[in-house]
């Protein structure tokens, strides 16, 4: 968990549950990968959303750079956060 990537979801300005979902996914994300493994019914659930709703902020959220997709086993995907990079390797 990484409070770190969440503190600059905050400032961003975007509709809020694209901000939460933003969020979850950036808190739950490793704080040196900046990776984590989720599900979208995981996301779904943890943000009191639809499956739909989620699939659509998260390529939403993945136009804006704001995060990355990779593949992941099974219908697990992992994302890499792509906030506060120039911090962390610094």
């Amino acid at each position: 968990m990484s409070l770190y990537h969440e503190n600059f979801v905050w400032p961003l300005d975007m509709p809020g549950l694209k901000k939460l979902v933003l969020c979850y996914v950036a808190r739950e994300a490793r704080l040196k990968s900046s990776e984590v493994s989720l599900t979208i019914r995981e996301i779904a659930f943890r943000c009191g959303m639809s499956d739909s709703a989620v699939r659509t902020y998260l390529k939403e959220l993945e136009q804006a750079s704001l995060l990355t997709r990779l593949p992941g086993p099974g219908k697990t995907v992992v994302y890499r956060v792509n906030l506060g990079e120039a911090a962390c390797s610094a």
